[in-house]
């Protein structure tokens, strides 16, 4: 079966992206870690985001499977919850940004920015 993003978890290419990310995150005031789940025949690569008042993550398949979710810490209500299925890594780093910048607006709209 096809893995599109083998190389980025299971050759752990998303450690190579740390620096960039750390910089733009740490200036949205997003606090972020991630992990590589133990491996299987579809291994996963699980991003956290949080936040004083969101929880965000994506999850990532190396078949291409991904599910992005972020709730909301207050109520615990879910207010984003999207499946993709990705052809490459670039979709992937495209789905992560649209997690993050999700939140940032969110806490934007909150803070009345």
């Amino acid at each position: 079966m096809e893995q599109p993003l083998h190389t980025l978890i299971v050759g752990r290419k998303f450690d190579q992206f740390q620096i960039g990310l750390l910089s733009q995150f740490d200036a949205k005031r997003l606090g972020y870690s991630y992990e590589y789940c133990h491996p299987t025949d579809n291994s996963a690569l699980i991003v956290h985001f949080d936040t004083e008042l969101y929880l965000g993550r994506i999850t990532t398949w190396t078949r291409g499977t991904c599910h992005l979710e972020v709730l909301e810490v207050t109520s615990g209500k879910t207010i984003l919850d999207r499946h993709y299925d990705l052809p490459q890594e670039e979709a992937f780093l495209e789905r992560l940004i649209e997690i993050a910048l999700f939140i940032e607006t969110r806490l934007k709209t909150e803070q009345g920015s």
